[in-house]
């Protein structure tokens, strides 16, 4: 199974979940679209979900596809897994900034980055052949977080 979570920013992402429906063609795919009124296929759909359940499903996945945000990252990250992360982009009106696009640029060893969904599938592929070191505890993912943190500051520089 594929868990698509876009998060819970205000802005939809209409592009990642019509991508998570072309997904659903081949597997099964449960899709939290937050505040997306897309319907992704034969996906099942989720608007927001507890985040019990959202971490179960992230847990129960093959691969995680997200956005760039910290925490659903940080859900991967910490079962070993390398989730596919598709950037929400200002100019399609995802987002407020770019700053997911910045943060998603220092990703490269700990996720399989996707800036066009058509490229989707492809990704997905590649993140189910990978694992990383688990972030078993919250000291180790505060010290990886904080060094990708120091990535993002020195580009800005």
């Amino acid at each position: 199974m594929i868990y698509v979570s876009v998060g819970t920013h205000t802005d939809p992402f209409d592009r990642l979940v019509e991508a998570a429906g072309r997904l659903a063609q081949r597997e099964e795919v449960v899709v939290q679209r937050g505040t997306s009124r897309v319907v992704p296929g034969t996906a099942l759909v989720h608007d927001v979900l507890p985040p019990p359940e959202h971490e179960a499903l992230v847990r129960r996945s093959r691969v995680l596809v997200c956005h760039a945000g910290p925490s659903t990252l940080a859900a991967a990250w910490t079962l070993g897994r390398v989730p596919v992360v598709v950037p929400r982009d200002p100019a399609r009106g995802e987002h407020v900034d770019a700053h997911q696009l910045h943060y998603a640029a220092t990703l490269a060893e700990r996720a399989v980055v996707v800036l066009d969904v058509r490229e989707l599938a492809d990704a997905v592929d590649r993140a189910a052949e990978r694992r990383i070191p688990p972030l078993g505890d919250g000291a180790a993912f505060a010290h990886a977080f904080g060094r990708l943190v120091d990535q993002v500051v020195a580009r800005r520089r």
